[in-house]
């Protein structure tokens, strides 16, 4: 019995036991990389971080070779729509607006994501912003 699934933008024609390994293959990466970068996740336990809460994290605190390890686990569409649907959210948990400048020219978003009000959004809930 064949399956065909739609797995990170790839589509995977294997039987449905490989399709299940390769699932937890990029599970075990994911969780590897996250028990490396411990020093991301201090005040939270790590054990059943979702994928959001993944990329928020390495978007807006890691390097951009730990970035580009997570992108190669996750896929880049993966990250490209969660980073586009957290932006979008009316509560936005990036630290600054240049964080968000910066992957929405990476990601190519400029013209999906009402980009200004974002920025703008950013700017008022930031606490780096705030005037004191």
């Amino acid at each position: 019995m064949f399956l065909v699934e739609m797995i990170g933008g790839k589509v995977i024609n294997k039987n449905k036991d490989n399709v299940y390994l390769f699932i937890s293959k990029m599970k075990k990466e994911l969780k590897d990389l996250v028990e490396k970068n411990k020093d991301l996740f201090w005040d939270c336990k790590r054990d059943n971080l979702s994928n959001e809460a993944i990329v928020e994290r390495f978007l807006n605190y890691a390097e951009l070779d730990q970035i580009k390890k997570m992108i190669k686990i996750i896929w880049y569409e993966n990250v490209r729509n969660i980073f586009k649907s957290e932006v979008d959210r009316p509560r936005i948990n990036f630290v600054s607006p240049q964080i968000i400048n910066y992957f929405t020219l990476f990601f190519d978003l400029k013209n999906e994501i009402p980009y200004r009000d974002i920025i703008q959004r950013t700017k008022r809930t930031s606490f780096f912003y705030r005037e004191i």
